[in-house]
């Protein structure tokens, strides 16, 4: 069963085509993450899916209601920007959230506050950026919801704090689901069931990281060749080569039957799959 489902999803803000006709797939009881550089449209396509965008064009189908206002109860996000009346200390946050959130535990919150080691009850306007982040996924993970959205959720955090958020959601899965963005590759790799790879308001890869490094090959020529555009995904110039990056054995194939002898085939691991996507020159036509 699919827990979000989006299909061709556009987004503009005025001239800019942010998220250019995505589909996305998040299966109950998984921890997608949408992995992709700043300013790939991940943020964009998370606000979209929970009704705080419109999108021009697409379809959005979230706890198998079209409306996300009918099941905002069931879901609990974080979101990119950590924003809180600043007067408030984390105790009065509490009891905030235990009068408006629906399905909310206070004291697991209270819970968690205290495993952060967060001062109760000093102003949260006297917070770092990264204590207000560990302060909004405490109240973030007090509620008893069916999915959980997070965006960008360790950013600002120290590596030690970083890790024990990343066991945090690691424990939602199974009854609960995760949909995760982040642009560290290693968080990802840590905590991630399937990843969506996201370049320039498009979705290069959706499926397993393993599968990812199975079907992702580097294709090296000595000199700049030309290639059918829908045989590669992305190509990089460099001093003394021309690489292609091909997903797929039968395209893998086909690029080396076009230039017998002249082509040698390279591994790729995680880390270059996704810079190559990032920074390579990829099949990105309007």
């Amino acid at each position: 069963m699919n827990v979000v489902r989006v299909k061709g999803l556009h987004k503009y803000y005025g001239d800019l085509h942010a998220v250019k006709g995505v589909d996305l797939e998040v299966e109950e009881g998984s921890i997608h993450a949408i992995l992709g550089p700043n300013g790939a449209g991940k943020t964009t396509t998370i606000k979209c899916l929970l009704g705080i965008l419109k999108p021009q064009k697409g379809e959005v189908e979230v706890l198998g209601s079209s409306d996300p206002e009918k099941v905002l109860s069931s879901i609990s996000y974080v979101p990119e920007e950590k924003e809180f009346y600043e007067f408030l200390t984390p105790v009065k946050a509490v009891r905030f959230c235990e009068r408006f959130v629906e399905k909310f535990d206070p004291s697991k919150a209270i819970e968690l506050i205290k495993e952060f080691r967060l001062p109760e009850n000093a102003r949260i306007g006297t917070f770092s950026h990264g204590m207000k982040t560990q302060l909004y996924l405490s109240l973030a993970l007090a509620q008893n919801a069916s999915l959980f959205v997070f965006d960008e959720p360790t950013w600002g955090l120290d590596p030690i704090v970083r890790n024990v958020v990343l066991d945090m959601i690691r424990e939602l899965s199974g009854e609960r689901t995760v949909l995760y963005t982040s642009h560290i590759l290693p968080e990802v790799e840590k905590i991630a069931d399937k990843v969506s790879i996201m370049v320039r308001g498009r979705f290069v890869f959706h499926g397993e990281l393993e599968e990812a490094k199975r079907n992702f090959k580097y294709i090296v020529f000595d000199t700049e060749v030309d290639l059918p555009r829908n045989l590669v995904v992305a190509t990089i110039k460099k001093t003394g080569a021309f690489i292609a990056v091909v997903y797929g054995e039968d395209n893998l194939q086909k690029v080396k039957e076009l230039y017998p002898g002249k082509a040698r085939v390279e591994e790729m691991n995680l880390e270059d799959i996704f810079m190559s996507l990032v920074r390579g020159d990829s099949n990105d036509d309007e």
